[in-house]
C-alpha cells in the first residue's frame, strides 16, 4: 500500500485480527519487537489511548516501510533526512547519539528538524552527511535482515491468528519450510529488483542536477511506469501478508 503515514498506520490496524481474538496480541509482537516495546504498549497505540510520536512514530514507519508499505513522507524527504530517520527508526544510532552529533538543545528540535519543520543549518547539515554516509552500509543491513525477518514472521503470525479466529480449536503452528520454490522468472525479478535498489542508492548520493536531468531524458516515461508497477506490486505483497497468504 502506498499513503501517508496515518493512511498506512490505520490500515495496518484494520487489518489486525479483532480485538479480544486469541492471535491478536501474536499478531502485535512484531512491531512490539521492532520498537523494544511490550505487547501492551503496541495495544495502546492501536487503540488510539496514545499516539505514536518522536522516535516511536519513525521506529513505525520504518517497521511499516519494512513490512512492503510506501510512507508517501519519507518519499518526499530529502535523501538526507530520510536516511536519519531510519538510521533512527532502525536503531543504527540512538537518539542521544544523533543528537550529540547535531548539538540541538533537546531531542524535540531534533524530531522537529527530521519532520522538517525548518531546515538544517549549514554545519548541522555537513555533519548530518558524515553520520549517514558513516551508517549507510550498516543501515542497508539491518534493512535487508528486518525485511526478511518481518516479512517471514507477520506471514506467520497472522495466519495463525486468522485461523485462531474462525477455528480455536484446530490452531497449528505454521509450517514455513513448505513454500513453494520460486519459479526462474521470479528468481530473475527478485535480482533485477535488488540490483536496481543497490544501483539507485548509488546513484541517488552522486547524481547531481544534469545527472539527473540526463537520466529522465534517456528513460522517459519508463521510471515513473516503474515507480507505478512496484507501488502496485508492494501493495499486492502486504495484502498477502496481512491477509497471511504465504
Amino acid at each position: 500500500m502506498r499513503g501517508r503515514f496515518e493512511e498506512c498506520w490505520a490500515h495496518y490496524i484494520d487489518n489486525l485480527p479483532p480485538k479480544g481474538s486469541k492471535g491478536v496480541a501474536e499478531a502485535k509482537k512484531p512491531l512490539a519487537e521492532f520498537c523494544n516495546v511490550l505487547v501492551d504498549t503496541v495495544t495502546s497505540w492501536t487503540s488510539g489511548r496514545a499516539q505514536p510520536i518522536g522516535l516511536t512514530k519513525f521506529q513505525i514507519m520504518c517497521f511499516l516501510q519494512a513490512m512492503g508499505y510506501t510512507i508517501t513522507e519519507l518519499g518526499r524527504k530529502s535523501a538526507l533526512i530520510t536516511g536519519l530517520i531510519e538510521i533512527l527508526g532502525y536503531g543504527v544510532m540512538t537518539v542521544e547519539e544523533v543528537n550529540g552529533r547535531l548539538g540541538y538543545a533537546n531531542e524535540s528540535q531534533l524530531f522537529s528538524a527530521l519532520r522538517g519543520d525548518y531546515n538544517l543549518s549549514e554545519d548541522k547539515e555537513h555533519t548530518a552527511w558524515e553520520i549517514y554516509k558513516a551508517h549507510t552500509e550498516t543501515l542497508a543491513d539491518k534493512k535487508r535482515a528486518r525485511v526478511k525477518q518481518l516479512r517471514g514472521s507477520v506471514s506467520a503470525e497472522v495466519k495463525v491468528s486468522r485461523t485462531a479466529v474462525s477455528a480455536p480449536s484446530k490452531v497449528r503452528q505454521p509450517e514455513l519450510s513448505g513454500l513453494r520454490p520460486a519459479s526462474d522468472q521470479v528468481r530473475l525479478t527478485a535480482h533485477l529488483i535488488q540490483a536496481l535498489q543497490l544501483q539507485l542508492e548509488l546513484l541517488t548520493k552522486r547524481l547531481d542536477a544534469d545527472g539527473r536531468r540526463a537520466l529522465r531524458q534517456l528513460t522517459d516515461d519508463a521510471m515513473t511506469k516503474l515507480q507505478t508497477q512496484l507501488t502496485q506490486l508492494s501493495a499486492q505483497m502486504v495484502e498477502d501478508l496481512l491477509g497471511g497468504k504465504p
